[in-house]
């Protein structure tokens, strides 16, 4: 995910890479989700407030990833060259 967030993946006309940037950002959002509802319910049955920076964090990217994503994937630009048949 490190990768796919660099300003040169960002820039990049591969679809691909876009799109594994969305699906990896909704897989991770999961897995806070998941996370913060057994930290929450099951282990701690609490919320440690300095360790919530980072589900923040997470959610915070979601959202860029999200909002700016069907742009990238709907663009011109955004695709992928279809190789000459």
């Amino acid at each position: 995910m490190s990768l796919l967030c660099l300003p040169v993946a960002w820039r990049s006309v591969d679809r691909r890479i876009h799109l594994a940037r969305l699906i990896l950002s909704v897989l991770g959002i999961g897995m806070i989700i998941y996370l913060f509802a057994e930290e929450l319910f099951i282990f701690l049955q609490s919320l440690c407030v300095l360790v919530l920076h980072h589900p923040l964090r997470g959610f915070l990217l979601f959202v860029i990833i999200v909002t700016t994503s069907p742009a990238l994937l709907a663009s011109d630009s955004g695709r992928v060259a279809a190789g000459a048949d």
